[in-house]
């Protein structure tokens, strides 16, 4: 290894560390009671040294939130790659979607909470990633459910339209469970959600 692959690594390693620690304090703390000063200390660096990664607080908090989205589409894509039917795309994205933000609950909160805090003007480019993020998902999704719908004749909906509707009720169960602090039932609300979108309202199992 060379003296400048080397020094890469070390500086992408660095950047890394700076991300875990950021991510801890802002979902302990929230945004705007978490310092930068914090941060350093966290990762035993100086101040300085995190501007030489980050042009200020909100760059650092965006990212952070661009890190974890992109981990969170690749695990949804390889879970998306088990299913062979539509029945099993529906369950494998409820179950993997509640199942994430049952595990990053904190993180899931503060992202709601606090984004809509930030100067509309401020970190544009940031902002039009995360944009791009959101809308990757539900493209996503979307392209799955219209590979194992076939032919749309068959279904009065589009891929588009059972996308969004899944993914506003995958949400608002997350909302839910991080206002009423209760226990999250995944396999039954996987059950339960699969079944409305499948089988309707009507109460009938098939």
């Amino acid at each position: 290894m060379t003296i400048s692959e080397r020094r890469k690594r070390e500086k992408e390693q660095r950047r890394k560390a700076i991300i875990d620690a950021a991510e801890k304090l802002f979902a302990q703390n929230g945004f705007h009671t978490t310092s930068l000063d914090r941060v350093a200390e966290a990762v035993e660096i100086s101040k300085g040294t995190i501007y030489l990664y980050f042009d200020s607080k909100e760059d650092l908090f965006f990212s952070v939130l661009e890190d974890k989205f992109q981990s969170y589409i690749a695990g949804m894509k390889a879970k998306f790659s088990q299913a062979s039917n539509l029945r099993e795309a529906i369950e494998f994205l409820v179950d993997y979607e509640l199942s994430h933000s049952k595990r990053h609950h904190h993180f899931f909160r503060l992202m709601l909470a606090e984004q809509t805090k930030f100067n509309p003007h401020s970190r544009n480019e940031l902002r039009k990633k995360m944009i791009e993020k959101h809308v990757a998902h539900l493209e996503t999704i979307e392209c799955e459910f219209k590979r194992y719908m076939g032919d749309e004749n068959r279904y009065p909906f589009t891929p588009k339209t059972l996308a969004l509707c899944i993914t506003g009720a995958i949400n608002a169960h997350s909302m839910s469970w991080l206002i009423s602090g209760m226990e999250k039932d995944i396999p039954r609300l996987r059950d339960e959600i699969t079944g409305i979108f499948l089988n309707g309202a009507g109460g009938q199992r098939t």
